[in-house]
């Protein structure tokens, strides 16, 4: 993910969904924390308390609070 302008997240499974510490993690080493969910699969406050801005499919874009 090291210098990504997005991520796109292509699945259900539980370590990348559910793992609340993903978010943060990958948010120090991206260029822009912008998040394409295509099975609207992730936990959003996560992503969105560590500054992403989440788009999924069939929802409104989703943007932090504040940006980081």
């Amino acid at each position: 993910m090291k210098y990504t302008n997005l991520v796109v997240l292509a699945t259900e499974w539980p370590a990348f969904t559910h793992d609340e510490q993903l978010p943060a993690a990958g948010a120090a080493i991206v260029r822009r924390r912008v998040l394409v969910d295509v099975r609207t699969a992730v936990q959003e406050t996560p992503w969105l308390q560590a500054g992403w801005t989440i788009w999924q499919l069939g929802r409104p874009v989703q943007r932090p609070t504040r940006q980081l």
